[in-house]
């Protein structure tokens, strides 16, 4: 997995961990998001990141739209990434 990916996807983890709300779902995004950050493998991060994009589904706001669309680019990416590897 590309050091710059893992990175993003791990600084997004600490973003959703550090949220001061635990309305809804965000307790359950936050620890999907606190397991992410032990993931190192494309794998693991392709099938955590559903996880944490369902549960972040009621959270509203700028900071979640932001949040959102980048967990979102971050999952094309390594699905970008898992096809290269299965290839």
């Amino acid at each position: 997995m590309k050091p710059a990916t893992l990175q993003a996807f791990h600084h997004i983890c600490y973003k959703i961990i550090e949220l001061e709300s635990n309305t809804g779902n965000l307790p359950f995004a936050k620890s999907y998001a606190t397991v992410g950050l032990d993931l190192t493998t494309v794998e693991e991060v392709e099938s955590q990141i559903p996880y944490i994009q369902y549960n972040l589904k009621e959270w509203k706001g700028i900071d979640a739209r932001v949040l959102k669309l980048k967990l979102k680019d971050i999952h094309k990416e390594v699905k970008k990434e898992l096809k290269k590897l299965w290839a």
